[in-house]
């Protein structure tokens, strides 16, 4: 017996997905930093860094996003973010990252607030090299396994997931066919486990698709969900009129 179910609606919190770009997009935000945490990368070089930055921008490209211009429009869902927070009273003086003007937050020094975020995750951040991370297992069997090029010839390794597979596995190649109208997605100011790149990438798309999409990212707050639960189901009361 078959069961076909219509999905509504999706609140989604720091969305973890588009995974054969999520490498790269994390070098691209977080590969200038100097301090790192959890981090053993001395098997990599400078070279390293930069092939998954540049891999990042030419998947911009792809997908017809200016590379400059796509920092200044993850710039504009921050300071959208900063500028509730000061409209409700709240000091961010504090954040000398931010260029406040009469009240107003006008503009980000982006080096600086991704060195307030911080770095959390080692190179590669989710096609772990020791195959360690919880991507590692989502492939459908017992053996962990890359999902990438770039970790699997680094280490000339065979044990790389089928492409068909992780193809299902990223819903940037299915967006075009989803029925769900709407869409609330949240990434925290202050997640370091992924860059704000990713969700902005999916919350773009669904837009483009027509669908209503709801993308906000809270101030303060870093990796983690269900913490809005009341703004949560306003939106539901709203959208189910």
């Amino acid at each position: 017996m078959r069961f076909l179910c219509e999905i509504f609606a999706v609140s989604s919190y720091c969305p973890i997905t588009n995974l054969e770009h999520a490498d790269s997009a994390y070098e691209w935000a977080f590969g200038e930093l100097k301090g790192y945490e959890k981090m053993d990368f001395k098997n990599l070089d400078a070279t390293s860094f930069n092939v998954r930055k540049e891999q990042f921008r030419s998947y911009l490209k792809s997908i017809n996003f200016n590379d400059e211009n796509f920092k200044n429009e993850l710039k504009s869902v921050i300071l959208k973010s900063a500028n509730d927070e000061l409209k409700n009273g709240k000091n961010l003086d504090e954040f000398s990252w931010l260029v406040i003007k009469n009240g107003v937050a006008s503009d980000l020094n982006w080096s600086e607030y991704v060195g307030y975020i911080g770095r959390i995750k080692g190179v590669p951040a989710f096609d772990s090299f020791t195959l360690s991370s919880g991507e590692n297992e989502l492939f459908c069997d017992e053996k962990a396994k890359h999902f990438t090029k770039f970790s699997s010839e680094f280490l000339n390794s065979d044990k790389i997931a089928d492409e068909l597979t992780i193809k299902l596995l990223n819903p940037m190649n299915f967006i075009a066919k989803t029925p769900v109208k709407f869409w609330r997605i949240r990434h925290g100011v202050k997640d370091s486990d992924t860059t704000i790149a990713v969700p902005f990438i999916l919350a773009s798309r669904l837009k483009e698709q027509g669908k209503s999409v709801d993308f906000y990212a809270p101030w303060g707050q870093g990796h983690g969900g269900d913490y809005d639960l009341d703004e949560l189901f306003d939106w539901i009361d709203e959208i189910s009129k």
